[in-house]
């Protein structure tokens, strides 16, 4: 299966329900379906073909959920660049990746306009909410493709993702991820976290360059909606939720941290929210445990995990948020939890050789969700 073919069955089984939502615009699956397409067949016309990298500089919407599934449907490669990074940082990720056709919202151009000379690979530009000289319109290249299903031969291990890691330790890696490895992550996700089809709306606030966009795909695996925020604003936040009735939120400790001090948060009816994840760095236990006495109607579950990974390891599901009791069971609120179903975890020494309980070692995991390799690297 092609992560394509999740919308493409929505749209098949489920075409009059809600599948994305960006300020005004609702898409039903129908609706997306006939969008991914129209965009898959442009690309196709314009000579994208398998393993070519498609590169996607936006902001979290309607425009990135459609441009990434139309991606997977060609057999091409989609590249998410972090639009946070300057115009230097810039011109190494989309060289290193030999992006193709490079999508850009009229908001970063700035960032790209300085080093357009050099991104030798880059054949066009197609500009998301605005217009530029001497390139193409996100409407208009939409509109010279046709609606028709795209029939491209693919397998499982074929890489549809190529995402760059923060390059903390050095220049950023090009991290492979198969369509595999992303059916995988969310299929696990679905069973560890015991996630189904009833009251599936997700919002969507981390930025959609971060591996965090994978919930895209676990939200087509459920014929969910996805709602998309690109203001980082707790009051947009809110009125969000509360407009939308979202049930599902992903956020870091320290944007749970901001929401629970926001001085109006209390003015709005987040009652809808059943389920939250968090993670991307450790969560203060005090935190946790202020965010179940003041939401008590929240599921809260975390993951631990990298971009390598798909990005998911372990987890720690709601069952295991014991705030008070015995210290045996209250501890494991400062735990990664259990590797989550479908990956295998091992703590190994210098040598290779399983740690046992309670001795320090490097953390290694192996699962059908654990990526391909790194771009051009060993």
């Amino acid at each position: 299966m092609r992560i394509g073919d999740l919308i493409t069955r929505g749209a098949k089984y489920h075409a009059d329900k809600l599948a994305s939502v960006y300020k005004d615009v609702h898409l039903t699956y129908k609706e997306l379906n006939q969008r991914v397409n129209k965009i898959g067949n442009a690309l196709l016309q314009d000579g994208i073909s398998k393993k070519d990298r498609v590169g996607i500089l936006c902001f979290n919407s309607h425009y990135y959920h459609e441009i990434f599934f139309a991606i997977s449907k060609t057999g091409g490669v989609a590249t998410t660049i972090n639009w946070r990074l300057s115009s230097r940082e810039l011109d190494f990720i989309i060289n290193d990746a030999e992006v193709k056709i490079l999508f850009v919202a009229e908001r970063y151009w700035d960032k790209i306009k300085p080093i357009q000379n050099k991104l030798k690979t880059v054949k066009k530009y197609i500009i998301i909410e605005g217009s530029i000289p001497e390139t193409t319109s996100y409407d208009n290249f939409m509109a010279k493709g046709s609606s028709r299903e795209i029939d491209i031969k693919m397998y499982p291990d074929d890489t549809f993702w190529h995402i760059y890691t923060s390059g903390t330790t050095g220049r950023p890696k090009g991290v492979l991820l198969t369509h595999r490895n992303l059916l995988a992550d969310s299929e696990h996700n679905i069973i560890g976290n015991r996630l189904n089809q009833d009251d599936n709306t997700w919002v969507l606030v981390l930025p959609m360059f971060h591996i965090a966009l994978k919930i895209t795909i676990l939200v087509a695996y459920l014929n969910g909606t996805m709602v998309f925020d690109d203001s980082f604003d707790l009051k947009a936040l809110c009125e969000l939720v509360e407009k939308e009735k979202c049930t599902h939120l992903l956020l870091g400790p320290s944007l749970w941290n901001m929401l629970l001090e926001f001085p109006n948060l209390d003015n709005y009816d987040l009652s809808s929210l059943i389920y939250s994840a968090y993670s991307t760095s450790p969560m203060p236990e005090t935190l946790i445990k202020k965010l179940i006495k003041k939401f008590p109607g929240i599921n809260f579950f975390s993951t631990y995990g990298l971009t390598e990974g798909g990005s998911s390891l372990t987890i720690l599901p709601n069952d295991q948020h014991i705030i008070e009791g015995s210290e045996h069971l209250t501890r494991r609120l400062r735990s990664l939890g259990r590797p989550i179903k479908g990956v295998d975890i091992k703590i190994v020494d210098n040598a290779g050789q399983e740690c046992p309980p309670g001795v320090i070692g490097e953390i290694t995991a192996s699962g059908d969700n654990i990526m391909k390799g790194y771009w051009k690297l060993p």
